[in-house]
């Protein structure tokens, strides 16, 4: 638990990073502060993600032999392996899924200071106007 709690910590903070960016690029592009609806929808996948996630691996283990009020002391072998292997290898398929769509994520540090730098000038410009 504790290996996987260094892990966990880093993969719960690097989408909120990324989707910061992705706010930046929208700003840039389209002059409007859209963040809170970013912030919105990506709470409301989060949830989303957690409900169904919940209830399909802990049916899975159920329909696999495993009973929640017995333990693994109540449950069948079959019953145990199946939360063992939902529990390790679940995240790792989900998780590998989730790396291959975020692998070429084009946002490099230099596009970013210049993106930035290009919101922060427009702003600037909308200073001058409104004086």
């Amino acid at each position: 638990f504790i290996v996987k709690g260094f892990c966990f910590g880093g993969l719960q903070f690097l989408p909120i990073a990324m989707l910061a960016d992705v706010i930046d690029v929208d700003t840039a592009r389209s002059g409007g502060h859209r963040a809170g609806t970013y912030f919105s929808i990506m709470g409301l996948t989060d949830k989303l993600a957690v409900a169904f996630g919940t209830g399909f691996s802990l049916n899975l283990v159920g329909l696999l032999g495993f009973d929640a009020a017995g333990g693994v002391t109540g449950s069948t072998e079959v019953g145990v392996l199946a939360l063992r292997l939902v529990y390790c290898c679940g995240p790792i398929f989900f998780y590998s899924v989730a790396m291959a769509f975020i692998w070429g994520y084009p946002l490099t540090p230099a596009r970013h200071q210049r993106l930035r730098l290009r919101i922060e000038r427009k702003a600037a410009r909308i200073a001058r106007l409104k004086q």
